[in-house]
């Protein structure tokens, strides 16, 4: 997996897995998409589904393609897009 190198602390847990942000964003019109909106905020690592840990509550996401995950907290169409991958690990 080749990521960019600046990496988002603040990671969310979708379906079981958690998800980093890696500096990358897309373009997306969630028409079709099921957009979810973020339950509970976390200081640590999410521990359950629309958990966060970001500074703003209420954010919106999706599931992309390629096991990625959307998230946007202002409104726009451009999203920030996190994958399952721990710093650690790249």
């Amino acid at each position: 997996l080749n990521l960019p190198t600046v990496v988002s602390l603040n990671p969310i847990m979708v379906d079981g897995t958690v998800y980093w942000y890696w500096s990358e964003t897309a373009v997306v019109r969630p028409d079709g998409l099921e957009v979810r909106e973020s339950t509970s905020r976390t200081q640590g690592i999410p521990e359950e589904d629309g958990q966060i840990n970001f500074p703003k509550e209420g954010v919106r996401y999706v599931i992309l393609e390629e096991g990625r995950v959307g998230v946007n907290w202002n409104g726009s169409y451009e999203w920030k897009v996190f994958v399952p991958v721990p710093p650690e690990e790249n």
